[in-house]
């Protein structure tokens, strides 16, 4: 007779903590530049303007955005947060 684990909750219907993901929610997300974590394989569901595995690679060069990227941002990059 074997048990078998599940992610959260007794049919895993409770979703893992911001952060985690797995059976006991024991595995630790490694989503980069504001990538969400899905709760059971820890997938990345990138934020726009990233993409690869864990949402590492930004999609056009630093200070372009746009589908061609043809479109200079307006922020100044010295009063920038990055």
């Amino acid at each position: 007779m074997t048990t078998e684990v599940r992610p959260e909750g007794s049919r895993c219907q409770d979703e893992c903590p911001v952060g985690t993901y797995g059976v006991l929610c024991a595995e630790t997300c490694r989503c980069f530049n504001g990538g969400k974590c899905y709760h059971v394989s820890g997938s990345c569901l990138c934020e726009a303007g990233f993409s690869g595995d864990r949402c590492e690679a930004r999609l056009c060069p630093e200070g372009l955005y746009g589908i061609r990227c043809d479109k200079r941002c307006p922020c100044h990059v010295d009063n920038t947060l990055r």
